[in-house]
């Protein structure tokens, strides 16, 4: 199998290259920043990244492709590939693109998240709800970029943040980066404890532990399964004081962690190996009506609601 890899020189992508090697997988790529042994491809909302990618997947061969960049996300979602591409459905990338819609979706489904309004939304009595430690973060954004921790906030204050800012209850307690795969075929979680923050009280990981916590795994599948995720799905839980779990915020793709969670590329490579005989990009000629439903049923499989079941470490 041949798989276009992006983001290949940020966190996600450099911890997934490896791997996928390891593994026999002829791997080509992609960033936007280019590199040695890295093609440099255009921002992910510039007009000409989808053909840009399309391109590479025709001269290269490309049997699939795995994006690891999140403001890519939405763009794969909603592209047209004739190579499946390890994504959710566009609806549900966008809820988790969006960690106020994630907030509300999780809330509304029963997942356990710490309590959240927005500055519009925000006075005395709500600050009073969220406690007198806070966070603020934009409502799109990745790796703790513009989290900020608020001691003893004033309400006023917290008001004047830019509206597409999200403001939480800040959890003090031990933090977890589940490394969650969700298909119809099987369901795998892998719990990673975060020994070490990189802006001490928040950001991504700079030292991790895999640990046994069966509670935090089905509470992470339970966010990925709220969402319609489907696929990789890294998710960010923490404790509260009291020791509940509650689901920060969820990425529809792999984390910078994968390499102490390999069972979710080996379910990763399942998935495109089984949906790949079907889903070479569509040729030229015209397509009798078999081959059509065969494509389309193949396409279909990619995000179809996931079975029940749960296997974690």
């Amino acid at each position: 199998m041949k798989i276009l890899l992006t983001g290949a020189g940020g966190p996600a992508g450099r911890a997934l290259y490896p791997q996928l090697v390891d593994r026999g997988v002829d791997v080509v790529r992609v960033d936007m920043a280019g590199g040695e042994g890295i093609v440099a491809v255009p921002p992910a909302r510039h007009k000409n990244f989808i053909s840009f990618i399309n391109e590479l997947v025709d001269t290269e061969g490309i049997d699939a492709v795995i994006p690891t960049v999140q403001e890519e996300l939405p763009v794969f979602a909603a592209a047209t590939m004739f190579v499946p591409v390890l994504i959710s459905e566009p609806n549900a990338v966008a809820i988790a693109d969006d960690k106020w819609l994630t907030y509300h979706a999780l809330n509304r489904a029963g997942v356990s998240v710490p309590r959240s309004t927005t500055p519009g939304a925000l006075d005395t009595r709500t600050l009073g709800w969220l406690g007198d430690r806070v966070i603020s973060k934009p409502r799109r954004s990745r790796g703790g970029r513009g989290v900020i921790v608020h001691e003893n906030p004033r309400a006023d204050e917290l008001a004047t943040l830019p509206e597409d800012s999200i403001i939480q209850e800040f959890a003090p307690g031990e933090e977890y980066a589940p490394n969650v795969f969700v298909s119809n075929e099987r369901t795998e979680c892998v719990v990673l404890r975060k020994t070490a923050l990189a802006y001490g009280h928040h950001g991504n990981a700079v030292a991790t532990e895999v640990v046994d916590e069966p509670g935090i795994a089905q509470l992470a599948i339970d966010a990925a399964r709220a969402l319609n995720l489907r696929g990789p799905v890294d998710v960010d839980i923490r404790r509260r004081r009291d020791g509940t779990p509650v689901v920060l915020e969820i990425n529809a793709r792999f984390g910078a962690n994968s390499a102490k969670a390999p069972v979710i590329v080996e379910a990763a490579l399942e998935l495109l190996a089984n949906a790949q005989p079907n889903l070479r990009r569509m040729p030229e000629h015209d397509l009798d009506k078999d081959e059509i439903g065969r494509w389309l049923d193949a396409q279909a499989a990619m995000s179809a609601p996931a079975g029940e079941g749960v296997d974690s470490q």
